[in-house]
């Protein structure tokens, strides 16, 4: 089984908590010559949605954080969509509206990974502001 293949079987494991890269070259069994293999598929997945990066340089599969992967598209009024990725988990996903306030530093057309709240439950200020 490839490296890509048996990072993902890991993910989606029952009992998976995520891990960063060196305890999954652990988990996985890789040895340092594999190190740089690992790296390369980490960087592959992050990049296709497949995997996210967390807290803690953790990594993990989206929607098992509550999170959706995506492209994001910029209005002219400075709102967006995000059109989520191809999921087999949920292959009638709609696009998701976000606010101009909400967009950050986000380009059109980047890959970006939302976090869906239900408009009661919204924070109050907005996760990318700096104290």
């Amino acid at each position: 089984m490839k490296i890509r293949e048996r990072i993902i079987a890991l993910a989606q494991s029952e009992n998976y908590a995520p891990l960063d890269k060196y305890e999954l070259t652990k988990e996985l069994g890789l040895g340092k010559r594999d190190q740089r293999k690992l790296d390369h598929e980490l960087r592959l997945l992050v990049s296709k949605g497949e995997l996210i990066k967390i807290k803690g340089q953790k990594y993990c599969i989206p929607h098992d954080a509550d999170l959706v992967p995506g492209t994001i598209k910029f209005r002219q009024t400075g709102s967006a969509i995000v059109i989520p990725n191809e999921d087999p988990r949920n292959p009638n996903a709609s696009p998701i509206d976000i606010d101009a306030e909400d967009t950050s530093v986000a380009m059109h057309e980047d890959k970006v990974v939302v976090r869906l709240y239900d408009e009661h439950h919204r924070p109050r200020e907005s996760p990318w502001k700096r104290k």
